[in-house]
C-alpha cells in the first residue's frame, strides 16, 4: 500500500476539533468600542503638539491646551486644542455606547471646507460637529470640533474635542495656498 491510498482512507486519518462558542466575548474584544474610540482621540488631543505654535499653556480643569507666537507678517497665531471630558457625575461613564457610536458617524461624516452639524442623538443628547475655514476682518479660522452634550443643544457638555487655529490673512496668504491642506493636518480623526 502507498502513502497515497493511505490518506484516502479517512478511518486512518488523524485531526484536531476545535469548537467555539460565538456568544461569549473575549477580553481583547471592548464591551463599548466606540466610546473607547471617543477616549481614544481624546488621548490623541491630549498629547497633541502645536501645528503652528508651541501648545505652552495648559488648562487642565478644563481640558485646553493652548499657544501662540507672532506671525512675521503681524498680528498673532493663536491654536488651542481641547479634551475635555466631564467627570461631574461621571457623566461620560453614562453615555450610552448607542449615542458614541451615532457622534462618531456624525463626525466621520464630516468632509471639505465647511461642515457644520448639531442634531440630537438619542434620548436626552444632543452632538455638534464642526470641520470648517471661516473669516473674520484680519483672521482666518480653522476649526475641527466634536462636541456632546445633554438635555438640549445648550445643555452641559459631555465631551468636547477640538482643534483650532486663527491665522492672519497675510500669513495664510504667503504660506498656505490650499486652505484645505491646513485642515487636513489639524484633523485628529
Amino acid at each position: 500500500m502507498n502513502w497515497f491510498t493511505l490518506l484516502k482512507q479517512p478511518e486512518l486519518r488523524t485531526g484536531s476539533k476545535v469548537t467555539t462558542n460565538l456568544s461569549s466575548t473575549s477580553d481583547n474584544q471592548p464591551d463599548e468600542p466606540c466610546k473607547k474610540k471617543l477616549l481614544d482621540y481624546q488621548e490623541k488631543l491630549k498629547n497633541a503638539k502645536g501645528l503652528l505654535t508651541n501648545l505652552h499653556s495648559e488648562l487642565y480643569l478644563f481640558g485646553i491646551k493652548q499657544g501662540e507666537r507672532k506671525s512675521k507678517y503681524g498680528g498673532l497665531i493663536r491654536e488651542e486644542v481641547e479634551f475635555y471630558r466631564s467627570e461631574f457625575g461621571s457623566t461620560f461613564d453614562k453615555l450610552p455606547e448607542e449615542v458614541a457610536c451615532k457622534a462618531l458617524k456624525m463626525l466621520s461624516e464630516m468632509s471639505g471646507n465647511k461642515t457644520r452639524l448639531n442634531k440630537q442623538i438619542g434620548d436626552k443628547y444632543w452632538c455638534e460637529v464642526v470641520r470648517e475655514i471661516a473669516d473674520f476682518e484680519t483672521l482666518m479660522v480653522f476649526e475641527i470640533r466634536l462636541t456632546i452634550m445633554t438635555d438640549d443643544n445648550s445643555g452641559p457638555t459631555v465631551m468636547a474635542l477640538k482643534h483650532q487655529l486663527s491665522v492672519p490673512f497675510d500669513e495664510m496668504r504667503a504660506n498656505i495656498t490650499q486652505h484645505s491642506m491646513l485642515l487636513d493636518k489639524m484633523d485628529w480623526r
